[in-house]
């Protein structure tokens, strides 16, 4: 966690994440890295992937991750959140670091 940390800092200095992330530079690096172990192209735990964008609108066994326009209420910022009693993602890993999150949370804004 703490190398992954370091290359955010780098990448967005002082936490300065852009306004609207791009899927391909932003996103899709953080679900690559802490995600795709479990939901991607050859898994999908939960009936859940990650890896491309039909997938991520499908949602899996609990029904859609993303609501766009309302991280608040996304079941993915929840998960790796570790809201309303569920298990933190990713599973038996650290937490995504909090820059990760916000990046997550602005793209689904």
């Amino acid at each position: 966690a703490a190398d992954s940390a370091a290359e955010e800092r780098q990448r967005w200095p002082e936490g300065k994440i852009p306004d609207a992330p791009d899927y391909v530079k932003d996103i899709k690096p953080i679900f690559e890295k802490n995600c795709y172990e479990c939901h991607g192209p050859t898994k999908a735990r939960g009936r859940l992937r990650l890896h491309a964008g039909e997938f991520i609108l499908k949602g899996g066994a609990s029904g859609a991750v993303v609501e766009a326009g309302h991280s608040d209420r996304s079941l993915l910022i929840h998960r790796v959140l570790g809201l309303d009693g569920d298990d933190q993602m990713p599973l038996d890993r650290d937490p995504l670091p909090d820059t990760a999150v916000a990046l997550l949370k602005a793209w689904i804004d």
